[in-house]
């Protein structure tokens, strides 16, 4: 946090942090582009159980990557490989119990750990970073003046929601094309890290808007776009 390396792509799991920051940035992006009237395209989206998906290898090297000391990664690797798990059903625990093996290692933070949101964020940061290297994001500038912000992909923990937008009002398939380009990176990355999309819990829309009668209204999208 000192190194300011998180920035505000990520606010799950970190200190004076909410749900509230991603909340805030997306209604302020949203109400820019109903000021402005600019073509907006949104896609939100869910990792599947992305704490049990983690690839311990991946965690640790992406924790090292953070400066997270050589020793504490150990501790955790050797606490990991002696855990006993069970499974919980509704309310009842299986009597049956598991353990790491080398034929059969467990990946996997477990949710409701205490470190698994600091380990996710070191996985998906870079990858959040990647998505605004590839991806034409949405541009925000001020009325007067060359200040300008991009904004790719904003996320809290494992939900993410990705903006692309288009100078021009009315709506044309570049953004569409820009959006894809956005999803199908993160969709690629999840899978190399172990991770998956929840599809019933993604979706996406666009804001466009007209004028009838000098009035700027939300436009109809053709479905075919």
């Amino acid at each position: 946090e000192m190194n300011k390396w998180l920035r505000l792509k990520q606010t799950g799991g970190r200190k004076k942090m909410s749900a509230v920051e991603t909340v805030t940035i997306n209604e302020l992006i949203i109400e820019y582009h109903r000021l402005t009237r600019q073509a907006l395209c949104i896609h939100q989206d869910d990792a599947m159980g992305c704490y049990d998906r983690i690839i311990r290898g991946h965690a640790t090297l992406s924790s090292r990557k953070f400066l997270i000391p050589d020793n504490i990664c150990k501790v955790h690797s050797i606490a990991h490989n002696k855990m006993k798990f069970k499974t919980q059903i509704n309310n009842k625990i299986s009597s049956i119990e598991y353990t790491n093996t080398e034929d059969l290692p467990i990946h996997g933070i477990g949710q409701g750990a205490g470190n698994g949101g600091t380990k996710w964020n070191f996985i998906s940061v870079p990858m959040m970073k990647i998505v605004e290297e590839v991806a034409p994001g949405c541009k925000l500038r001020v009325p007067k003046g060359e200040k300008e912000w991009n904004k790719h992909i904003v996320g809290f923990v494992d939900d993410k929601r990705h903006y692309v937008n288009s100078a021009n009002s009315q709506v044309n398939k570049s953004v569409i094309r820009g959006m894809e380009q956005s999803v199908s990176c993160w969709y690629e990355l999840l899978n190399f890290s172990g991770g998956e999309l929840e599809l019933d819990k993604c979706a996406w829309y666009i804001l466009s808007w007209e004028f009838k009668k000098d009035k700027p209204q939300m436009k109809c999208i053709n479905k075919n776009l």
